[in-house]
């Protein structure tokens, strides 16, 4: 009776442990977009206001983004420094170290996205278009570098660090990365494709965090997708683009598997075969690695 009773309060603080992130962002939307509404209704007085339309809207605002990513670090923050008593970020490093780790992020992001966009470029020809430079892509930089964050402290920052301690890190990486992904469901063009290559994405986060700190996978996260969204103009994980805020934009002529329709690229076989290669070749250069250090 004890042992059930142990399973039943263990299986229930799990569920909640999993429910978090997803609750956290959902209270941080309702909250801001709320917010958003009123303002502009107070301000539009008798004038129509499409509810609807606005909610649209809203939801593509780079700085309802901003927000929404802000709240979202607040509540998680709360819930798990000040409820749980738990520290949110284990990394004890120096700032110099954080800069480091941040910096080799941003440039393993930056890299394997521009690497998926050269081969699809090659093999599916879409019409690539250099815009004018905008001002509005500064606050681009900053709405992923902040939106990246906020999603790698909480999966890889919270939820890593939770399950590792209730269950082990390789269950762990699967659960957060698998929740990661499906984050994402409701999102344009969503498919198995687009679960799968997330998935690998949260598992390949998931090791930058423990071999190297938080640091080092948010700054992955932001480079993946600005380098998407803002430097070749493509669609982010099933969100619309916004040329005015791009410097390239991209434009396919027909939706296919390899460039991932109206989802982008991280619903396309060739992300998904470049992520694998990328990981293969990491492998097996730690084994060679390790084989060397074993002669010596």
């Amino acid at each position: 009776m004890k042992d059930k009773k142990i399973y039943i309060e263990t299986s229930i603080s799990s569920a909640i442990t999993m429910l978090i992130p997803f609750v956290a962002k959902f209270i941080a939307s309702v909250l801001l977009i709320l917010y958003c509404l009123v303002v502009k209704m107070f301000f539009a007085g008798d004038k129509y206001v499409n509810i609807n339309r606005s909610i649209s809207e809203l939801s593509g605002s780079s700085i309802i983004v901003i927000g929404i990513a802000v709240i979202t670090i607040l509540l998680i923050y709360l819930w798990s420094e000040k409820i749980k008593k738990e520290k949110l970020i284990n990394d004890d490093l120096s700032k110099l170290q954080c800069l480091k780790s941040y910096v080799k992020g941003f440039v393993i992001g930056s890299v394997c996205i521009t690497i998926i966009f050269i081969v699809i470029y090659f093999v599916d020809k879409p019409e690539v278009e250099l815009k004018q430079f905008s001002i509005s892509f500064m606050l681009s930089i900053i709405m992923w570098i902040i939106q990246g964050f906020s999603e790698e402290v909480l999966f890889r920052g919270y939820l890593l660090n939770t399950i590792s301690k209730n269950f082990n890190l390789k269950a762990a990486v699967i659960i957060n990365s698998m929740l990661f992904s499906l984050m994402h469901i409701m999102n344009n063009g969503y498919s198995i494709i687009a679960f799968i290559n997330l998935f690998v994405f949260g598992a390949i986060a998931s090791f930058l965090t423990v071999k190297g700190s938080l640091w080092e996978a948010a700054a992955f996260h932001s480079s993946w997708n600005l380098f998407q969204g803002n430097i070749f103009g493509l669609c982010v994980s099933g969100v619309s683009k916004i040329e005015q805020m791009s410097i390239l934009s991209s434009k396919f002529a027909k939706s296919t598997l390899l460039n991932g329709g109206e989802f982008g690229i991280e619903n396309g076989i060739v992300t998904l075969g470049i992520l694998l290669v990328i990981i293969s070749l990491y492998l097996e250069y730690r084994l060679i690695s390790r084989n060397y250090r074993c002669t010596k």
